[in-house]
């Protein structure tokens, strides 16, 4: 399948919630080597939220993940879902997709879907207000500025 991918060129894709556990516990790893011809996600939309998904983590994969943000300095803030956000943003994929949700640090109350289940709440969430997203703008385009993007 890789293979069948490269060879047409298109686009591999990365969901950061899927990889960044494995990822802290190398330690060595750093997004600098992502390919290029990439799509990063933080989440997608059958995904908890980043601080829903970082908050029901063991203990264990928490403290890999805050030492390797720490050792690759992103944990600059006192907020873990920024500094993923910034993780995922200095990466060398070409794209990087993060849902309203994880930019406004949601919990998972504001999930979209959860796979398997039917009815409410799935694919009810919408953002009420703008207030509290143009709020997170200054924050979010200095991480904008910073990963270059």
């Amino acid at each position: 399948m890789l293979a069948l991918r490269d060879h047409y060129h298109f686009k591999g894709m990365k969901i950061v919630e899927f990889t960044l556990d494995s990822e802290a516990k190398k330690l060595d790893y750093h997004p600098s080597v992502d390919r290029s011809n990439m799509i990063v996600y933080t989440g997608t939309h059958d995904n908890q939220t980043l601080l829903g998904w970082f908050t029901n983590l063991p203990i264990e994969s928490k403290k890999h993940i805050f030492d390797f943000l720490k050792k690759h300095g992103y944990l600059k803030t006192k907020h873990i879902v920024d500094s993923i956000l910034s993780y995922t943003l200095h990466g060398q994929a070409e794209y990087a997709i993060i849902p309203v949700q994880d930019i406004l640090g949601l919990s998972d109350h504001a999930r979209m879907n959860t796979p398997g289940t039917i009815g409410s709440p799935n694919w009810e969430w919408k953002l009420a207000s703008y207030t509290l997203l143009e709020k997170r703008i200054p924050s979010f385009k200095t991480m904008i500025t910073l990963s270059h993007r």
